[in-house]
């Protein structure tokens, strides 16, 4: 078998383990590739995810590196960068490489959602929502991407986009508990208790065991037993 055919077996085999979670027999495999084609970028980026799970981040940055200069034209190595970086609180470092990233895909969602959570961890408010508005219009069907700019938006103080933000991901998944009890949240702020009764139900109706969703829709429920007693 030629040294190019035998790595591709190599490379499956390892990524199998890898993705059942065999971490020592990919890593074997990796280094396998590496004895045969000592700059093969693929092994060395996955051997830096391996240290990335084991949280040796200073020798996963360093590989993925390594790849990076074989291969500079692969997004996932500057995403999976960024991520690393990001661990190690080097903040800059990471913005740059989600940026690299999508310069390669501009259509690289993931790297947007990435940035996003990364400009939220450091209270950037507007740039995240920026960044979770641009992964949305690339790929508007994913219900997380939604309700995570409601909680953007929640953040601000815009609870009507957030509202917006929220239905727009029970759309896409009727029965998001957490989305149903945000906007249960919403409505008991704005005084619309029936509303807020209403969505509690329904995150509950999704989760039984929601413990925030029976507690708001005992707050709510009790506010709403002292209104009527008044009136």
């Amino acid at each position: 078998m030629k040294t190019k055919d035998n790595i591709s077996v190599i490379l499956k085999q390892a990524l199998a383990h890898h993705r059942a979670g065999h971490i020592d027999q990919a890593k074997l495999a990796y280094k396998e590739i590496l004895r045969l084609s000592p700059e093969n970028p693929d092994a060395l980026h996955f051997l830096g995810l391996i240290a990335h799970q084991n949280q040796d981040y200073d020798t996963a940055a360093n590989l993925i590196i390594e790849a990076i200069n074989i291969n500079p034209n692969n997004p996932r190595f500057f995403r999976h960068l960024g991520q690393t970086f990001q661990k190690q609180n080097k903040w800059d470092q990471a913005i740059d490489s989600y940026h690299q990233a999508i310069k390669i895909n501009p259509k690289y969602t993931e790297a947007y959602n990435n940035l996003g959570g990364l400009f939220h961890h450091r209270k950037q408010l507007d740039q995240a929502i920026n960044s979770f508005q641009k992964s949305i219009f690339l790929d508007p069907n994913v219900a997380s991407t939604h309700y995570i700019l409601g909680k953007l938006f929640g953040e601000k103080g815009e609870s009507c986009r957030a509202l917006e933000a929220y239905q727009e991901a029970i759309s896409l998944n009727p029965k998001y508990a957490e989305a149903h009890c945000e906007i249960g949240d919403i409505f008991q702020e704005q005084g619309n208790l029936d509303q807020a009764i209403n969505s509690y139900h329904m995150a509950l109706y999704s989760c039984p065991d929601y413990a925030e969703a029976h507690n708001n829709l005992g707050s709510v429920l009790k506010r709403k037993n002292q209104l009527d007693a008044a009136t």
